[in-house]
């Protein structure tokens, strides 16, 4: 992984670590941003890494599902 994508999941990690379901939509946008980056660096491949990076940290992070629709390949 190069250090942009590394950087990305970082940045991921740290948005979605602490998310509930009562204020996962507060970062909504700033998680999409995130998506279409991954998107754009590696495409679904590099987005699945990420989303199960995550959500082996935070299970809340599932949001992503939603969040990500629409983004390249990414259907929800």
């Amino acid at each position: 992984m190069d250090s942009e994508a590394k950087a990305l999941f970082d940045e991921l990690r740290d948005l979605t670590k602490n998310w509930t379901r009562h204020n996962v939509m507060l970062s909504r946008n700033e998680a999409r941003e995130i998506g279409c980056k991954l998107y754009r660096l590696g495409g679904w491949p590099l987005m699945a890494q990420a989303y199960h990076f995550v959500t082996g940290i935070n299970p809340a992070a599932t949001t992503l599902l939603a969040i990500w629709n629409g983004i390249g390949d990414w259907d929800w």
